[in-house]
């Protein structure tokens, strides 16, 4: 008897909104964690979401970002409208990366070779 009640309370459902809803499947965190001023989450969509306010580190050949395990995960790149400063070397030969950027209007800096070698990018930066 539930079973039936439940089969036509579901009917009654759909036939008043129109449409079933079913919850789409939302990325999980793959990886997170803090870097300086920044907070970083990497999700199973690839997607890098960078918030927090302030500068983003330099890093060089040798000192990387603790996101660089990821890289060939990471396919996009969310900036955090109080982030000011790209690193230098932040994204460097992050070719998994693929779309465009956009930026918040707290960004100032771009820093050197921060995404040199991100062939993925459709010429938008």
């Amino acid at each position: 008897m539930k079973k039936i009640l439940s089969i036509i309370l579901a009917v009654l459902l759909i036939c008043s909104t129109g449409t079933l809803a079913i919850p789409a499947s939302a990325a999980t965190v793959v990886a997170s964690g803090r870097d300086g001023y920044i907070n970083w989450s990497l999700n199973s969509d690839g997607k890098l979401s960078l918030t927090g306010n302030g500068s983003m580190k330099n890093y060089t050949d040798t000192s990387r970002p603790p996101y660089e395990t990821y890289k060939s995960q990471i396919k996009t790149v969310s900036f955090g409208s109080g982030i000011t400063t790209v690193g230098d070397y932040t994204f460097y030969n992050y070719t998994a990366l693929t779309g465009s950027l956009s930026f918040p209007s707290s960004m100032k800096t771009i820093g050197h070779e921060a995404f040199y070698g991100c062939t993925g990018f459709n010429g938008t930066l």
